[in-house]
């Protein structure tokens, strides 16, 4: 498996297996960055969650504002 052009001598299995095992965390570590649908999935309840926490405290603060102001 020689390039006759650069007359570089071809890598023993060792070699090879130790540059593919190098490539391969190579683009492990790379594509650990982006989150996996799971990842995207908690995150979308998380939101959902919070977006219905806020929406309950707005109409109970709007309620109390109008018993209040009723009261009067």
């Amino acid at each position: 498996m020689a390039d006759s052009k650069t007359g570089a001598a071809p890598l023993t299995r060792a070699e090879l297996r130790e540059e593919l095992d190098r490539f391969g965390g190579e683009m492990y570590r790379e594509l650990s960055h982006y989150a996996t649908k799971a990842d995207v999935a908690n995150l979308r309840t998380w939101m959902v969650g919070l977006l219905l926490m806020v929406m309950l405290n707005v109409v109970g603060t709007a309620g109390a504002i109008v018993a209040a102001i009723s009261t009067q």
